[in-house]
């Protein structure tokens, strides 16, 4: 086996006050990785499926399809959950801003839900300038268009089911019904502007848990901004490993079905078309964090076939300094802003039936 550590150069660290700006939050829950699953491997969803089965053994995942749309269910102890998209070809060609789109989407509800009252509010407004100041568009013309296409597909996404909230199971909609999540979107003078669809328990499936997601995710290619949202959600989940150790590592099977890669079995280039592709996300990845706080490096048997590579080689992520600590601040302030949510609803309802029944007296 040998260890590579692609593009990682030991610069100076970053001062805590700018690496807690480095990073943006966002909710991270079976709901939402749901989503972006999707959305990363609609192409190819029955390929998904199979590697699944030999990935995670602790979910199951099935498909449904048909000509125009891809549904995933996904079951465990704790969730059970349908995603649904319509107008595959449309989520396929715009693949490369929706995710992202939905990502900062995702962060601008994390913000909302924390300093305004998500059960009154019904829209999320950005301004097109954000989006390029992310990096994600050149220009405000291209922002436009992108925010356009990938809200064709968003306003399509469709969900059902329950998520374990606690020790109880919650509906994500009323009753069994499959319901959109984002009822429309606009852009009116320059301001991005996506409807929430009021019938979506939004609490549960998108804010029950969050991961911090450096900014440099926007600007990166498809592949390794689709490596470092993994890996950081990843870091999330496994917070008790990343305390203890450092670091925690990760299968390149796995990293080969996070990127959306084509199966080994489909393509006489598996070098070009898998191994290579994984290296250079890597090597991206490291590149445009350049910190000595974090790093990735792979590990596997230069001289070993694909299925090897695939099988048997690895990738280790390290993470310690202000990283660690800022993933383990999240993990442990994402408590107590469940509680708060959980506190501001029941308020919400008190003050609802106090009034109820003082007309009632009247």
């Amino acid at each position: 086996m040998i260890n590579e550590e692609l593009g990682f150069q030991k610069t100076k660290a970053l001062p805590s006050t700018s690496l807690q700006e480095h990073f943006y939050n966002i909710p991270s829950t079976a709901g939402t990785n749901s989503i972006m699953t999707l959305l990363g491997n609609a192409n190819d969803l029955e390929t998904y499926q199979k590697r699944h089965k030999l990935i995670n053994h602790n979910t199951t995942v099935e498909v449904m399809a048909n000509d125009t749309a891809r549904a995933i269910i996904t079951k465990n102890e704790n969730t059970e959950l349908i995603i649904e998209l319509n107008d595959l070809e449309k989520a396929i060609g715009y693949n490369k801003g929706v995710k992202k789109v939905f990502v900062y989407i995702l962060y601008k509800l994390s913000k909302q839900q924390i300093t305004e009252n998500l059960f009154e509010d019904k829209s999320i407004e950005f301004n097109l300038k954000e989006l390029v100041e992310i990096g994600l568009y050149k220009n405000i013309d291209t922002a436009r268009v992108g925010f356009n296409n990938a809200t064709e597909t968003l306003t399509s996404l469709k969900v059902r089911g329950l998520i374990k909230d606690k020790r109880e199971q919650k509906q994500i909609t009323n009753g069994n019904l499959i319901e959109v999540l984002f009822t429309g979107a606009n852009v009116i003078n320059g301001n991005c502007i996506l409807y929430l669809n009021q019938r979506i328990n939004w609490p549960v499936f998108a804010l029950l848990y969050f991961a911090p997601l450096p900014k440099t995710y926007f600007s990166l290619g498809t592949k390794p901004s689709d490596l470092l949202y993994y890996v950081f959600t990843q870091a999330r989940r496994r917070k008790g490993e990343l305390a203890k150790k450092g670091s925690f590592t990760i299968k390149l099977r796995t990293i080969q079905q996070e990127l959306g890669l084509i199966s080994e079995e489909k393509t006489k280039s598996p070098t070009d078309k898998i191994k290579n592709p994984i290296l250079k996300a890597i090597e991206d990845v490291n590149k445009a964090e350049d910190n000595p706080d974090f790093h990735i490096t792979v590990d596997y048997d230069k001289n070993g076939t694909i299925k090897d590579f695939l099988d048997n080689g690895y990738i280790t992520v390290y993470m310690k300094g202000d990283y660690s600590k800022h993933i383990l601040q999240i993990a442990e302030n994402q408590e107590a802003k469940i509680k708060a949510l959980a506190d501001r609803k029941d308020k919400i309802t008190a003050q609802a039936q106090a009034l109820a029944l003082a007309k009632k007296e009247k």
